[in-house]
């Protein structure tokens, strides 16, 4: 019985880990592909005044977790209205078991963000972008066009 326990609980806290990360609301962000999607998961609002660390996961269409063999490539890019852009500080990106722990987040004006994307995946390599929308309050940020 004591076995029988241990292994209910320990399966228990492998959903509820795997859950965390993979919301329903948060499902498949960004496609990739036909098979696969990356996932963006804020610590906290995103705003300008401190570091907007997040979570970034490659999973695929059933929301499995993807193990990749390279780190990803992650940048930010402000996205301005005249037409010209501009990046922000080199993101911290440090491998953990299930998820990469992003850090260093810094978006340095108000406005239309992209974090640009890029995977290698079976031998192909995917490129995408995020919007992400930078606003004041930062509550009012959100994942998505301004």
């Amino acid at each position: 019985m004591k076995i029988f326990l241990s292994y209910a609980l320990a399966l228990s806290f492998l959903v509820l880990s795997h859950e965390a990360l993979a919301d329903k609301k948060d499902f498949c962000q960004v496609k990739l592909s036909s098979e696969y999607c990356a996932m963006v998961k804020f610590d906290a609002p995103i705003g300008r005044k401190e570091d907007a660390r997040f979570k970034f996961a490659v999973i695929d269409m059933k929301g499995h977790q993807i193990k990749l063999s390279k780190k990803p490539k992650l940048k930010l890019w402000m996205i301005m209205d005249n037409g010209h852009g501009h990046g922000s500080d080199k993101l911290k990106i440090q491998a953990k078991k299930n998820h990469y722990l992003v850090s260093n987040v810094w978006f340095l004006m108000l406005g239309q963000w992209q974090l640009k994307i890029e995977v290698k995946l079976k031998g192909k390599t995917f490129k995408k972008d995020l919007d992400i929308c930078v606003m004041k309050p930062a509550k009012l940020s959100k994942i998505g066009k301004c």
